[in-house]
């Protein structure tokens, strides 16, 4: 269970990015790589790993059966989670824009980020522009929204800040 649902004083903001909540989540073939990718993946891995660059295939392995299996949460599992969170994907992400856009929707107090440009690897292919959103995401509180649908009880009431909320 995520540390947001029990006990959720844990955690007061979340940041999924490139996540899925449950498998099948990735459009289909995701995880099947070409020779170059694998070969690529596991050089970057050899660079950071303190296991050293034989340890690779453990770590593909895992990554394979997670895949396969996990995770396992549901929408109604994820209304549990209050905290506020920020979902971002790439808008040509190996997650199905539908799976995050069910992610974010399933969350009371989430909100949603499509990096435009960007694929699964959108951290390292607009750094600047994910850090900047991630980082104003933590230090910020909401920002008050003039046509809200969805926060603070959608259209016609009245928010913290009047008619604009």
């Amino acid at each position: 269970m995520l540390p947001t649902v029990r006990p959720p004083r844990l955690v007061r903001r979340l940041v999924c990015v490139a996540g899925v909540f449950r498998h099948g989540g990735l459009v289909e073939g995701a995880t099947e790589l070409d020779e170059p990718t694998a070969l690529w993946f596991a050089a970057a891995h050899a660079e950071l790993s303190p296991d050293g660059p034989g340890a690779y295939p453990v770590v593909s392995a895992k990554l394979d059966r997670m895949h396969a299996e996990g995770p396992t949460l549901t929408p109604a599992g994820l209304a549990k989670i209050t905290c506020r969170t920020l979902v971002m994907v790439g808008d040509d992400d190996e997650v199905r824009l539908e799976h995050a856009i069910a992610h974010y929707r399933a969350m009371p107090t989430a909100e949603l980020a499509v990096v435009p440009g960007t694929s699964h690897g959108l951290m390292v292919e607009k750094p600047a522009l994910v850090n900047r959103m991630i980082a104003d995401f933590l230090a910020d509180g909401p920002v008050p929204t003039v046509a809200r649908i969805r926060r603070a009880g959608g259209p016609g009431r009245a928010g913290p800040a009047g008619p604009a909320g």
